[in-house]
């Protein structure tokens, strides 16, 4: 739901754009700040969401970071990027079978997406789930995403597989 249509002169998109730069140039609290006020004029605008919870995965604010990207997805389900992120943050927090659960919907979304088999494979070992690890990460490195498998082939895990 919009509140108002403009802060400081500017609409949501343009506040976006301004919190964007301040994000690629590290920064992130600025930014959070400016996306905030993106929220204020259009609650609905999941860019500014994915954004925000961006700058806060930057900030190690792992739980808000989770918070906005569910929000993004709530607004826009087909918003591929921001299930990504939140399953890093996932990760740092430990919560890999939440992990699991969004990289199979990123797959879902985009089976060609090495990435996402790849951490999903990950989240796999470390829940002791090694088979289905190992295979997510065979099929990671089948999509041009080989380097998790090498690293799990060096930790002793996967060596019943071939690249």
């Amino acid at each position: 739901m919009k509140k108002h249509t403009k802060i400081e002169g500017l609409d949501a998109v343009e506040l976006n754009g301004k919190a964007e730069i301040l994000c690629k140039n590290g920064k992130y609290h600025e930014a959070i700040k400016i996306l905030n006020k993106a929220l204020h004029v259009d609650s609905e605008y999941a860019t500014a969401y994915y954004n925000r919870g961006w700058a806060y995965f930057q900030t190690k604010q792992y739980y808000k970071s989770i918070e906005d990207f569910d929000r993004a997805i709530g607004l826009e389900p087909k918003y591929l990027f921001a299930y990504d992120i939140p399953d890093w943050a996932h990760f740092k927090l430990k919560q890999y079978t939440r992990a699991i659960e969004d990289y199979d919907k990123a797959i879902a979304l985009s089976p060609t997406q090495g990435g996402a088999y790849a951490w999903r494979g990950l989240a796999n070992i470390r829940i002791g789930r090694a088979k289905q690890g190992c295979a997510d990460l065979k099929k990671a490195c089948n999509l041009g995403e080989c380097r998790m498998l090498e690293g799990a082939l060096e930790n002793g895990f996967c060596r019943d597989i071939t690249k």
